[in-house]
């Protein structure tokens, strides 16, 4: 669970790490 919404859709297969880091 990422804690917050990426603005981005999950590729296929998700749980991806997202190159930015979590907002506050």
């Amino acid at each position: 669970d990422l804690g917050y919404a990426p603005a981005t859709p999950a590729a296929p297969g998700a749980g991806y790490t997202p190159a930015t880091p979590a907002a506050p």
